[in-house]
């Protein structure tokens, strides 16, 4: 059974904003199709638009000027100590294992957790139990946008308000060295599609959501070209391959593969 105490003290967000908006009603019908025993507060983070879905309380945050500066003024909108972070374009595509995230939650509550990432995505470089291991400091992508927990305060001491989310990604990772409360799951407690890529629509998100009787809208917003598709590809390719190096040698490999790219 989910813990009330717990439950007051944290919250979800999904972070958005009024481009997107196109996106809610797809996340919103698959995520409470896949967890309609969500027992945490839901957030959705826009602009000015709204959205009346029930269970869902909308923050505005005004002119938009970057992720990381939307995404601070909405945490200051917030009561709640520890916030688990969704982005709209983030499909759920099966039934989420509510006692398995109230177990991980509990956990990073009771021992103060900086950030655990519900995904092993870097997998963690040392056990603590059977459910996390420590993500050390100086590991490539030790920041993450994707389905982590986050201590409030923590989050947004690492946004800088002129970066976008890849940025917060990159450098939010270095600047959260300081911090050494940062863990991650050894396996995946939510299973998703990443139905978005640069703005468009990736082809197997349209696919999935139109066998469940959903839309995807792609007057509003193409899908991806063969090319862009082999792009986005190429791109995981290398993040796989940079997971064969030691973790702290990844960012450092990862600088010089983007250095070169740029000559």
């Amino acid at each position: 059974m989910p813990n009330p105490y717990h439950q007051s003290r944290c919250c979800i967000l999904v972070a958005s904003c009024d481009a997107y908006q196109d996106l809610w009603k797809p996340f919103f019908d698959t995520f409470f199709r896949q967890w309609p025993a969500c027992p945490y507060t839901i957030y959705l983070l826009s602009n000015r638009a709204t959205a009346s879905i029930s269970r869902v309380r909308p923050i505005t945050t005004g002119t938009d000027t970057s992720w990381s500066a939307n995404l601070r003024n909405g945490l200051q909108q917030i009561k709640e100590e520890f916030v688990l972070l969704f982005l709209e374009d983030l499909i759920l595509t099966a039934a989420v294992d509510t006692a398995r995230v109230e177990k991980l939650i509990a956990w990073s509550v009771e021992h103060d957790a900086d950030c655990t990432k519900m995904l092993p995505v870097p997998p963690p470089d040392h056990p603590e139990n059977d459910m996390v291991g420590c993500v050390s400091a100086g590991t490539l992508y030790r920041v993450s946008t994707v389905m982590t927990f986050w201590k409030r305060s923590v989050l947004d001491g690492i946004l800088v308000d002129s970066e976008n989310a890849w940025e917060f990604e990159v450098f939010g990772s270095v600047r959260s060295d300081r911090f050494c409360r940062f863990y991650a799951a050894h396996s995946h407690s939510f299973t998703f599609l990443n139905a978005v890529t640069r703005g468009k629509w990736r082809p197997e998100a349209v696919t999935f959501l139109r066998k469940l009787g959903l839309l995807a809208d792609t007057a509003a917003r193409p899908k991806l070209s063969l090319l862009e598709q082999g792009q986005f590809r190429l791109r995981l390719m290398r993040y796989s391959c940079l997971q064969l190096f030691p973790a702290g040698k990844r960012r450092m490999i990862r600088g010089l593969l983007t250095h070169s790219a740029k000559l």
